[in-house]
């Protein structure tokens, strides 16, 4: 059984994000695992929109071809990168994991980590969101504070086997244990992610209309900056891979920083 103590931890910031930086170092194999199923999915899917699109345009002789009746298009590749989100998350909690035993961090047992832990982790995201999303419909500060008190619970889970139930309670009593340096650093590290990322994928967008709207002004022929935009293409795929599993890998390696202020090593036995 877990020990899900969370008295009297110790928190510092910039060991959190040295380990935070090595956790991302070394899960680098996993990294590019995930870039190329979530590449994989979201160019499948924006292939399908685009060719469902063309046919409707071919159709009906119209420019409107997308609108409340075509949404469902967009379910499965919607629930395929939220399980990948899933997956992600559980990757980023496993290499915490590793880094806090001082072991390498293996492709064998980070699957095995996955599929023991994605459902569970799942639900924890959807909760998570669900109420996050409440509290930001009902005002701003709500939302945010759902997301930052919450964020230790799945590397909870996936770290010390901490059951699906308690870990949001474990989550809310870590996070106040943790104190504002713990809350300033999920709520800075997340923040910089965010905004970077967002940042980088609005300029490849960007680039990647201008290159469309430049070939649109030559009349037809060929894809002058055909290698431009794939490149770009691929970049922004790598972007929406990378986003959630940084974004998990803060959240762990605040959970394995707590963890180590108090001296203790992951208690999950499922990687042995």
């Amino acid at each position: 059984m877990a020990n899900t103590s969370t008295t009297n931890p110790s928190f510092q910031v910039m060991a959190a994000m040295r380990r935070a930086l090595r956790i991302l170092r070394r899960s680098s194999l996993l990294s590019a695992l995930v870039i190329g199923v979530v590449g994989f999915v979201s160019v499948g899917g924006g292939l399908a929109l685009a060719s469902f699109a063309i046919s409707e345009r071919q159709a009906q002789q119209t420019t409107v071809v997308f609108g409340p009746e075509t949404y469902w298009i967009l379910i499965p590749p919607a629930l395929a990168w939220f399980l990948l989100i899933s997956l992600a998350h559980t990757l980023a909690a496993h290499a915490a994991a590793r880094d806090l035993q001082s072991r390498r961090i293996g492709l064998a047992d980070s699957w095995a980590a996955c599929w023991r832990h994605w459902l569970p982790v799942s639900a924890i995201l959807i909760v998570v969101t669900l109420l996050a999303a409440l509290g930001i419909i009902l005002l701003a500060l709500p939302g945010v504070a759902v997301l930052l008190v919450f964020a230790l619970a799945a590397p909870s889970r996936v770290i010390d086997g901490v059951p699906l139930r308690k870990t949001f309670e474990h989550s809310l009593r870590s996070v106040v244990g943790g104190g504002w340096p713990l809350v300033g650093y999920l709520f800075v590290a997340t923040g910089m992610v965010i905004l970077l990322f967002s940042g980088l994928y609005w300029a490849l967008t960007e680039l990647s209309w201008a290159l469309m709207l430049a070939q649109a002004d030559r009349a037809g022929g060929a894809f002058q900056y055909g290698a431009f935009y794939v490149t770009a293409l691929i970049l922004q795929m790598a972007l929406i891979a990378l986003a959630p599993l940084v974004l998990g890998v803060i959240s762990a390696a605040a959970y394995a920083e707590l963890k180590a202020g108090r001296g203790e090593e992951a208690l999950s036995d499922v990687f042995d």
